[in-house]
């Protein structure tokens, strides 16, 4: 019964991200949550290489891709599987050539140190399993000296300024609602 258990419990989980999926992708969001000018805040620049952690169902992916152009490289991270197999399929339906997208733990990757120029947390909710502090920190380990940490959050109960500075980053501010760190 244990396997039983076990089919049951996943059927539960993929039914209940179905569902959050598709108010990820309600076009009304668009109207409060303008990924175009949430993806403008984040001091990202054309050519850079990006980390974007929790893609979900790659809500910010296009417009991230869109904006680092050909010559930039976008890695989109999500730790469910869901979510990476549903941005894998909109990446290649919209023929995004300059993203990756792989299933990593954003605590614990494996990415070289210093690799990025940019890392964008949109959207990500931390829990009891994984806290703002631990992805931040990960963030601060792969970005480059002057790479900025962009977070956007509606979580009420976390400070993405305190986690930036728990962790070492010069806080720049908040613009549109994204909070930006450089790493010194």
């Amino acid at each position: 019964m244990v396997n039983g258990e076990v089919k049951k419990r996943s059927k539960i989980k993929t039914l209940i991200f179905l569902k959050m999926f598709k108010w990820l992708d309600n076009p009304k969001r668009k109207s409060k949550e303008n990924p175009q000018l949430l993806v403008d805040s984040a001091m990202i620049k054309e050519g850079q290489t990006v980390l974007e952690v929790g893609c979900g169902t790659g809500y910010f992916t296009e417009v991230i891709s869109s904006h680092i152009g050909e010559k930039g490289k976008l890695y989109s991270i999500d730790n469910e599987r869901l979510s990476v197999e549903t941005t894998k399929k909109r990446v290649m339906g919209l023929g995004l050539k300059n993203v990756v997208v792989m299933e990593v733990d954003a605590t614990k990757t494996t990415f070289e140190k210093e690799n990025f120029d940019g890392v964008l947390i949109y959207g990500v909710l931390p829990s009891f399993a994984v806290t703002t502090e631990d992805m931040v920190r990960e963030a601060y380990k792969a970005l480059k000296p002057g790479g900025v940490c962009a977070i956007w959050t509606i979580a009420p109960l976390w400070s993405p300024q305190k986690a930036m500075a728990l962790v070492g980053f010069d806080y720049i501010g908040k613009t549109n609602g994204v909070h930006r760190g450089v790493k010194s």
